[in-house]
């Protein structure tokens, strides 16, 4: 991992990093070998630019620099167990999304083709025998067909999740609160 190309550095060492893509994997890498990490958030950090041209290695100077001067503005580092709800919720969010797309698309092909369904959610076991009792012609049919099975791919992979966010919703005040919402 990364954490062995810092095995060098003297006590007390402090490090910044920017917050961005991977700022936790690169925290949690360097972590164990120094004294403290802080994330910077740049954009309210003033790092001095004084060079007209900009690369990394400048940018790395110039944040040690105000780290040394203490002018850096860090951002709050969330404990892995939080970093882990929070992927937890954007995964949700994600299948969630992506179930609302794939309805939508079912509606879309059953409307311009004159066909009414009368249930309203199109995964439920209700949902599910109204649209096999549908045949489209052509090609609306088979694009029917899939939008189902993805349908039922995605309802079969937010269970699991569901059931993720109902048990951390029992131990944990914020995750109830969001979960309500």
């Amino acid at each position: 991992g990364g954490s062995a190309a810092l095995a060098g550095f003297i006590a007390p060492a402090a490090v910044a990093v920017e917050a961005g893509g991977p700022t936790w994997w690169v925290v949690d890498q360097v972590r164990p070998c120094v004294d403290r990490v802080v994330v910077v958030d740049a954009g309210k950090t003033k790092l001095k630019a004084g060079h007209a041209a900009k690369t990394d290695r400048l940018d790395a100077r110039r944040l040690a620099d105000a780290l040394r001067r203490d002018s850096v503005v860090a951002v709050w580092v969330p404990p892995p167990g939080l970093r882990d709800l929070r992927e937890l919720s954007r995964y949700r969010i994600s299948l969630v999304r992506t179930a609302t797309t794939l309805r939508q698309r079912l509606r879309a092909v059953l409307l311009r083709h004159g066909v009414t369904v009368t249930a309203t959610d199109l995964a439920s076991p209700t949902g599910v025998a109204a649209l096999q009792a549908v045949t489209l012609p052509g090609w609306a049919d088979q694009g029917c067909r899939g939008l189902q099975q993805l349908l039922a791919d995605v309802q079969q992979r937010l269970a699991p999740v569901e059931a993720a966010v109902v048990a951390a919703a029992q131990t944990d005040p914020i995750v109830r609160a969001v979960d309500r919402l």
